[in-house]
């Protein structure tokens, strides 16, 4: 206390060169007195900014002005020392009023050490005065005073026209305590150098007591780099006086001073205490997407990955935001650095994924790290891939609605594309009147997504339906690609073989095979050979039967016998389809063979009969058939008769034919005489054959 008063008063006695303190006169302690009085009576009456002069004298070896006996240095409470003052002559901050929050400071420089030259200087001169803040003026004690007669006695109190305390002389040297002690400041919290975690909540507290009535207590708090005082007002539950605080997200040393002030202007800025805040804590990280955990998920498309992260010092640094998956069957593990979303930065990180082309279950692990390298990586989440969508096709031929022709070679193709492989590719086709589907499989074209095989039509004309599939290895099928082609039958159809053999020789009246091979591919509707004889204009229509097909070629053929008259026939062939197509006119379709006769006529039967007995002079009828296709030309009979030499010739008349045989017929009147009568019978055709020798003649 003896201390304070000589860093904030004027001493009542005087110390000279040789450090000897010397009693003051009488006279200049009086004078100081009534000095005091104007002075207070004027900051009182006129409201001012209120200063005190003094020696600096006394100041000479005050290198370092202190605030309170807890302040060491002004630089560590320059907030609270360096304040303009309004009209009380207590600090301006502790009134009943002021708002908590920032405060601004107004910078001042401590006052320079003093140099022992200049502390002569001011020995020599003490007429010199310099201003100081309104904390440092001196007491002066005014008196008597009633206000002290209860702490010092009745008309001996002299009462601190600064403090309020009250004193025993008017030279403030004898405290005899006051009728306003400043109000007692205690059991604050928080402790001293306590560690906090940036943007936690804590409690400060003290309590507080006073004689009089307390009216109003505030903490100032000062942030490591920041200019600005922060101030906190606490609130009174009997004499406990606290508030809540949330740290700022702010590292560093926190110093707390306790303000404390009563109705009658009485303060106490003298407790203090500090906390230490450091960033121990990973940054909390909720929300994680995709949500809910194994969410079933089609492979091959995207989604978004994140999670909301705050910390009180900022999600940053390296490595930075991101998301480590890990997928079936692929031992390397898949990083995904997030983005920070949001205007200005919010507290959302997340980033487009696309999920690979495997089904199962995909596990996701956020990392997240502030700028004190505390990381947080035990949220997780995860995806259930799957693959239920069947491959994609696109691009197929042949083009719909197309034309084609029978027993032509098409080609078949589409294209088609699976997250994951593709298994098989085939096409069914429907053909008309024919209730099974025909199934191509389709070929992958070398390591493209095209997939095409060749399709020979059918000999079947209509439309074709050609539905394509393609299925993965997952089992899902796309048959949603279909396209159709119209067949017709526009080509005629063609002699490939025929018979008889062109330019050959036939007998006539014998039986010969027509036939010829037709390369159609639809059912023939109709086919015959047009014959056209020798001597003959009308056109001989041999029809043919259809035979059985082998592959794309069908026998046509039919028995003809060949006329009775020599020459050469021509063969012409025809044979239309189903569709109404004719064989072309082509060689191919003709041919031509040359009838001859080289067969004698023969006999079929003749009369007499042999070794038959007959009368002389009787008529006898002689005749016989003969087996000839061509006209006889002439026909008789030799008879040799007994005992005569010359041979008698009868010659007959040729009869109707009966199919192929023809009766030659003549009467003889038998010779008068008797014996062995011989019947030669010859004839000849138009062919100029001769009936043979044989028995029957």
């Amino acid at each position: 206390m003896g201390e304070q008063k000589e860093q904030r008063g004027i001493s009542h006695s005087l110390t000279d060169k040789a450090g000897q303190q010397k009693k003051l006169h009488p006279l200049l302690i009086i004078v100081l007195i009534l000095v005091g009085f104007a002075l207070f009576n004027a900051l009182s009456e006129n409201s001012i900014t209120g200063f005190m002069v003094f020696s600096d004298q006394n100041l000479s070896n005050e290198s370092t002005l202190s605030n309170e006996s807890n302040e060491s240095t002004l630089s560590n409470q320059s907030t609270f020392l360096n304040r303009a003052i309004t009209n009380q002559s207590n600090d301006s901050f502790v009134k009943e009023g002021v708002q908590e929050g920032e405060i601004p400071i107004l910078q001042t420089e401590p006052a320079p050490a003093s140099s022992p030259a200049e502390s002569t200087q001011h020995e020599a001169n003490t007429s010199d005065f310099t201003l100081q803040p309104p904390e440092f003026f001196p007491q002066i004690c005014v008196g008597p005073s009633p206000d002290c007669d209860a702490a010092c006695g009745v008309g001996l109190g002299y009462k601190d026209t600064v403090s309020q305390s009250c004193f025993t002389d008017a030279g403030c040297s004898i405290s005899c305590g006051g009728a306003n002690a400043p109000p007692n400041v205690s059991q604050v919290l928080p402790i001293n150098g306590q560690t906090k975690e940036p943007d936690s909540k804590m409690n400060i507290s003290a309590t507080v007591t006073d004689s009089g009535t307390i009216s109003i207590v505030y903490v100032n708090i000062s942030r490591p780099r920041i200019t600005l005082v922060y101030r906190i007002n606490l609130s009174a539950a009997g004499s406990n006086y606290s508030n809540s605080y949330t740290v700022h997200n702010i590292t560093g040393q926190y110093n707390l001073t306790y303000f404390a002030n009563d109705t009658s202007g009485a303060s106490n800025k003298s407790i203090t205490t500090r906390f230490n805040v450091t960033d121990t804590l990973s940054p909390p990280v909720t929300d994680p997407k995709p949500s809910p955990a194994a969410k079933t998920v089609q492979v091959d498309t995207t989604i978004a990955v994140g999670a909301n992260a705050t910390d009180p010092t900022n999600v940053s640094g390296f490595p930075l935001p991101h998301a480590n998956i890990t997928r079936p069957n692929v031992s390397q593990v898949y990083t995904l650095n997030l983005t920070q979303q949001g205007a200005g930065g919010g507290i959302n990180f997340s980033k487009s994924y696309r999920v690979r082309n495997i089904s199962g279950l995909h596990n996701i692990t956020f990392f997240f790290k502030d700028n004190f390298n505390n990381i947080n990586k035990t949220i997780t989440t995860s995806i259930t891939a799957v693959d239920t969508v069947g491959p994609i096709v696109s691009d197929s031929t042949p083009l719909h609605s197309q034309s084609r022709g029978i027993n032509v070679s098409v080609n078949l193709s589409i294209n088609a594309t699976d997250a994951l492989n593709i298994s098989i590719v085939y096409a069914n086709i429907t053909r008309p009147g024919i209730v099974l589907p025909f199934r191509v499989n389709l070929s992958r074209e070398g390591t493209t997504n095209n997939f095409s095989a060749r399709y020979k039509i059918h000999n079947i004309t209509g439309l074709y339906n050609i539905t394509f599939f393609a299925n993965d290895t997952r089992g899902n099928i796309n048959f949603t690609n279909s396209t159709n082609i119209s067949v017709t039958d526009t080509a005629a159809p063609s002699a490939r073989y025929r018979a008889p053999v062109p330019q050959s020789t036939k007998e006539a009246n014998a039986s010969i095979g027509v036939s010829f091979n037709v390369s159609e591919l639809v059912n023939v509707s109709t086919a015959y050979a047009n014959i056209t004889r020798p001597n003959i204009s009308t056109i001989y229509r041999l029809n043919l039967t259809l035979g059985q097909a082998s592959g794309p070629i069908r026998n046509m053929s039919a028995s003809y016998l060949v006329q009775r008259t020599p020459g050469k026939y021509n063969f012409t062939f025809w044979a239309n389809d189903l569709s109404g197509n004719i064989l072309s006119s082509s060689t191919l379709n003709f041919t031509n063979i040359t009838v001859q006769d080289t067969t004698a006529p023969g006999i079929i039967a003749r009369g007499p009969t042999p070794q038959s007995s007959k009368e002389v002079n009787a008529s006898l009828m002689v005749s016989w058939n003969l087996s000839e296709v061509v006209n006889i030309s002439l026909a008789y009979v030799n008879v040799t008769r007994p005992n005569i030499s010359t041979m008698y010739r009868l010659n007959v008349t040729l009869g109707q034919n009966a199919g192929d045989t023809r009766n030659m017929s003549g009467s003889y009147i038998v010779q008068r005489t008797p014996g062995k009568y011989n019947l030669t019978i010859w004839a000849n055709d138009t062919s100029g054959n001769i009936l043979s020798n044989t028995a029957l003649n």
